[in-house]
């Protein structure tokens, strides 16, 4: 009975995806690297490996700050309409928002606009 379980399953190594770099918005750079672990095989059925199927869940941007390891999306595997496995997908690094100007820089271009209104 042990080894009949056994001849009836596999071990799955699942494939790991292409994972683009997401645009970023009010950040210093404008892309992000992401990066994921590389998933732990899983068991499934004897001869049914080719019909795993991975969704990556990403958003279109990510708005910054970004900190290094934080989680952004993740993939998702699927064997005919049931999950498999879920892994995680991370920034690869830090991106710092850029500065937003304060009270005193708005008054001064508002300043320097209605003063080159006046003079042209």
């Amino acid at each position: 009975l042990y080894e009949y379980g056994f001849q009836q399953v596999e071990a799955c190594t699942l494939p790991v995806p292409e994972l683009p770099e997401l645009p970023v918005a009010n950040g210093e750079t404008g892309s992000l690297p992401l990066h994921m672990e590389t998933p732990e095989p899983v068991v499934v059925p004897k001869g049914s490996s080719p019909n795993v199927t991975v969704t990556v869940e990403l958003p279109r941007f990510v708005l910054a700050p970004v900190e290094a390891g934080e989680t952004i999306g993740r993939v998702r595997y699927w064997l005919d309409g049931k999950k498999l496995h879920t892994v995680p997908i991370q920034a690869s690094c830090e991106i710092e928002a850029l500065p937003v100007a304060g009270y005193p820089q708005q008054v001064w271009r508002l300043f320097c606009r209605m003063l080159r209104e006046l003079l042209w």
